[in-house]
C-alpha cells in the first residue's frame, strides 16, 4: 500500500489520462460502451478512497499541501511545497547560468548557496534537492546542452 500511495503523481496521471480517453470515445466517437467504463472508473475511485485508509489520508495530505502552496504559506514539512521551493531555487540557478550550467557535481553546492540567499521559507533540514529532471539537466548542463540531450533522447525514442 505504501508504494502505491507514494506514487500519487503517477496514479493521478494515469487516472486523468484514462478519464480523458474514455470521455473522448464517448463524446467524439460516440462509443457509448466507454461511458460504462467511465462510470466504473469513478465507482472504483470512490470505493478505493473509502476503503483504503492510506490512500484517503494521502489524498487529505495532498489537498492540504496544495492549499498551502496556493495560499503561499509556510512550506516546511510539506512534500509538494518543498519540491516547489526546490524548483524555484533551481530556476534561479538556471537564470544565473543559462548557457553552461553549473555541472552536476556542483549543483548541490550551488543550490545550498542559493538557499542561503533566499530560503523560500524553508528551514535547513527541509531544503531538498531538485526533483524535476528537466530543471536538473538545465541547471547542470545549461540550456544549449539540455536541448541537445532532449533532442537526442527524442531521436532515440522515435527510432
Amino acid at each position: 500500500g505504501l508504494v502505491v500511495v507514494a506514487q500519487r503523481f503517477t496514479l493521478i496521471s494515469l487516472w486523468l489520462t484514462g478519464l480523458f480517453f474514455m470521455c473522448r470515445e464517448v463524446i467524439i466517437n460516440k462509443n457509448y460502451k466507454h461511458l460504462g467504463y467511465t462510470l466504473l472508473l469513478f465507482l472504483a475511485t470512490i470505493i478505493i478512497y473509502q476503503k483504503v485508509p492510506a490512500i484517503k489520508q494521502k489524498a487529505i495530505y495532498t489537498q492540504n499541501d496544495l492549499i498551502t502552496l496556493i495560499e503561499n504559506k509556510n512550506p516546511n514539512y510539506l512534500s509538494i511545497s518543498q519540491r516547489w521551493a526546490a524548483n524555484k531555487c533551481a530556476l534561479e540557478i538556471i537564470k544565473n547560468n543559462i548557457f553552461m550550467g553549473v555541472a552536476p557535481a556542483d549543483l548541490k553546492e550551488e543550490m545550498d548557496h542559493q538557499y542561503t540567499h533566499n530560503s523560500y521559507w524553508l528551514i535547513p533540514q527541509n531544503r531538498v534537492f531538485i526533483h524535476n529532471q528537466y530543471l536538473y539537466y538545465m541547471a547542470s548542463y545549461g540550456l544549449i546542452f539540455s536541448i541537445l540531450i532532449f533532442l537526442g533522447g527524442l531521436i532515440i525514442i522515435l527510432k
